[in-house]
């Protein structure tokens, strides 16, 4: 997004803070799995027996980020209201003396 401002006087602060954060997540799953199977003959006895095992390893990583921005504006309007009294009151006295002058 644009965004456009004006500054009017000396008396206009902007302050700006981003923050960036970013969040890691790395979960493992590790599955195993164990069979056996056994098979048995009784003629001459033979017996045999097998196993097995098959592990699986799953490793999700997610990453996320977030930006975050706040623009932060202070105009201080007594200051500039003060320096136009001020130029007015000027400017009256020199009126003033210029008409005693003459």
């Amino acid at each position: 997004m644009l965004v456009k401002y004006h500054v009017y006087n000396n008396n206009t602060k902007t302050t700006t803070t981003t923050t960036i954060t970013t969040t890691t997540t790395t979960t493992t799953t590790t599955t195993t799995t164990t069979t056996t199977t056994t098979t048995t003959t009784t003629t001459t006895t033979t017996t045999t027996t097998t196993t097995t095992t098959t592990t699986t390893t799953t490793t999700t990583t997610t990453t996320t980020t977030t930006t975050t921005t706040t623009s932060t504006t202070t105009t201080n309007n007594n200051n500039n209201n003060n320096n136009n009294n001020q130029e007015y009151k000027r400017a009256e006295h020199k009126r003033l003396n210029d008409n005693t002058v003459r």
